[in-house]
């Protein structure tokens, strides 16, 4: 240990804290957030007033021009750079998360138009982000042999570290990966259900039929079970005629709702009506015109966005610039399957 972690180390043995308790997802939102701002501040406090001097004094015998490529390095490697400052940054991700919702309305809206594929579409742009991800890590070819520290998580200010740290934990907590979770399996056998996509009126006991046709259980108990869950929530007030009795637009709609709060750990939430809306009852959908294919294609895109998303964000191996090119490209992944939905992937690669 340097001086300074030691005093660091020494801190959370005075306090009994450890890194999960010093920040945790259950301080909320808001304290995270000023908790990670005040680290910032801490660890580029540091590198200014501790380590800064030190480097400049380096530079005394090195030309103007060595000085100022020495200093740009240890900035770079020793301090939080700019683009990780945590207001901006966080703004920055929620608004491309909104953007790449948005895109994957897109996707459902169109899995498949004149010929173009929504699993080819996916399996090009995995290929995409990981050949990104690959040539990321490759140093140019004019800067091959030349001594050039490149940044593998070690520096000289424990407050960064602990900083990077925290902002991880910040995304992972606060920022995780909003893709619905489903299994192919769920929506097999759904076609038989295509009678009732035709119907302009659909009723409960027209629902609890359906229900009972891809569940294993009767219709008086699907009933029940519909009738209880529907009464609980004013989701469906809406779709009741005069005499109280609901009358849906498609048969769609009730059955996600229905699978969704179903789970005992579902709250009516802005993002959950949101994803009945837009995702899982396109989802249906799918399943009912026997589209099987694209909800695997969605199920693929969605474990290589996990995977990808979770990697990036417990990697310490990663220069500040690098995690935040990195997540937009993940992010942007959603853009272009949307786009590859209605052109060729040789446009799409000339347009983004």
């Amino acid at each position: 240990m340097t001086e300074e972690e030691e005093k660091l180390f020494r801190e959370f043995i005075r306090t009994n804290e450890t890194l999960k308790s010093f920040y945790k997802k259950g301080s909320g939102q808001s304290e995270a957030a000023k908790k990670l701002q005040d680290l910032y501040f801490f660890a580029n406090s540091y590198y200014e007033n501790e380590l800064y001097p030190c480097y400049v004094k380096e530079t005394q015998c090195l030309r103007p021009k060595e000085t100022q490529i020495h200093m740009m390095d240890m900035a770079r490697l020793h301090s939080v750079q700019q683009g990780l400052e945590p207001n901006a940054f966080i703004q920055h991700l929620e608004k491309r998360w909104i953007e790449f919702m948005e895109y994957y309305v897109h996707i459902l809206s169109s899995p498949e138009i004149e010929g173009h594929s929504l699993i080819q579409a996916v399996d090009d742009e995995i290929d995409f982000y990981n050949n990104n991800l690959s040539n990321y890590n490759k140093l140019p070819a004019e800067f091959v042999g030349n001594d050039i520290e490149y940044y593998n998580g070690q520096n000289e200010n424990p407050y960064k570290n602990l900083y990077i740290y925290c902002l991880f934990q910040y995304v992972s907590y606060f920022l995780a990966t909003k893709l619905p979770t489903f299994s192919v399996e769920k929506f097999t056998g759904i076609e038989t259900l295509k009678v009732y996509k035709a119907k302009h009126i659909i009723t409960l006991k027209n629902v609890a039929e359906a229900y009972a046709l891809i569940d294993n259980t009767t219709v008086d108990k699907a009933y029940e079970r519909l009738k209880k869950q529907f009464q609980k929530y004013s989701f469906f007030d809406g779709c009741k005629n005069e005499n109280g009795e609901y009358h849906f637009r498609d048969i769609m709609e009730p059955l996600a709702f229905y699978e969704i709060y179903r789970k005992k750990d579902t709250f009516p939430s802005d993002h959950t009506n949101f994803m009945i809306h837009h995702v899982y009852c396109k989802l249906i959908e799918f399943a009912i015109d026997g589209k099987i294919d694209s909800i695997s294609a969605l199920k693929k895109y969605h474990s290589f966005f996990e995977d990808a998303y979770k990697e990036l964000v417990k990697t310490i191996h990663i220069s500040d610039a690098k995690f935040s090119t990195y997540l937009d490209i993940l992010l942007g992944t959603a853009g272009r399957i949307s786009l590859r939905l209605v052109a060729p992937k040789e446009d799409v690669d000339m347009m983004i």
